[in-house]
């Protein structure tokens, strides 16, 4: 999310989105003041309301530090960390990333980066699919690729830090973990 949104990427507007628009915000689009909404959250969802102390150091941020202070090599920078970041988990996961947020993520980036007809974007495309399966109530996302990775490895720390992996009764579930 930090490089697109570093690269300030937003699509052409289309018919598409002009639809999509209408049909998600409940006043035109154009009309809408998005800065004055940094802030915005419902007090159902406000669990941590913001202190002033993390107000003030957000303001300074981005009327600060963003148009004055941050200098175009640090961005530089930043970017090719984040994209380095971003290809590394691409291809240890064959383009299936680590859940389905990251994934389109990942997928937008690559698109950004690359161009539409990159290798990377034509792997992502074929991976988007891993999340979803239907059911009764229609077209449903996982929230992860599997858990069994995180159980497994969630044991395998309790069996290390227990100090049990010495133990030889405990070889072959650690050698069917691996």
């Amino acid at each position: 999310m930090s490089f697109i949104y570093s690269r300030r990427w937003s699509h052409p507007p289309d018919p598409l989105t002009s639809q999509l628009r209408q049909e998600l915000f409940t006043q035109p689009f154009d009309s809408i003041d998005f800065l004055s909404h940094r802030n915005s959250i419902s007090p159902r969802d406000n669990f941590h309301p913001k202190t002033w102390f993390l107000n003030t150091i957000n303001w300074v941020l981005v009327n600060v530090w963003i148009p004055y202070l941050r200098t175009s090599s640090l961005v530089d920078r930043a970017e090719a960390w984040t994209w380095n970041l971003i290809q590394r988990e691409d291809e240890n996961t064959e383009y299936a990333n680590l859940g389905p947020v990251n994934g389109p993520m990942n997928f937008l980036a690559c698109y950004i980066q690359e161009g539409s007809n990159s290798y990377s974007v034509r792997r992502h495309r074929e991976r988007m699919d891993d999340f979803l399966w239907v059911k009764a109530e229609g077209m449903l996302m996982n929230g992860t690729n599997g858990v069994q990775n995180w159980d497994t490895s969630f044991l395998i720390q309790a069996v290390v830090e227990a100090g049990l992996a010495q133990e030889h009764k405990w070889r072959p579930m650690l050698i069917k973990a691996l």
